[in-house]
């Protein structure tokens, strides 16, 4: 038979392995602002961006580059440039893991 202590340690334990599992689906995230999301596009040939709507005066933007994916939150009256080439594409929401 268990003791009451043990359940906040297998709490504990399955947190930390649903962390850890977000990390393996979602690889590796890095947050930039606006200015730098930019940069990272103009990098690219022909760069893809996911956009979701604007929420509580927010849009995200989402994109691959190098193996990394790159996330940036912006204002909705801070504008991030997309080169002409940029594929866009609208989603209502991205979802990203607490870590």
């Amino acid at each position: 038979m268990s003791s009451g202590s043990e359940i906040p340690l297998i709490a504990a334990a399955a947190a930390a392995s649903s962390t850890m599992n977000a990390i393996k689906a979602f690889g590796v995230i890095v947050r930039v602002d606006a200015n730098d999301f930019a940069s990272i596009l103009r990098k690219q040939e022909a760069p893809l961006v996911v956009v979701s709507g604007s929420f509580f005066g927010r849009s995200k933007f989402l994109c691959s580059y190098k193996g990394l994916t790159f996330f940036c939150k912006a204002k909705s009256n801070q504008s991030v440039e997309f080169p002409p080439n940029t594929e866009i594409i609208n989603s209502s929401s991205i979802s990203m893991p607490y870590l």
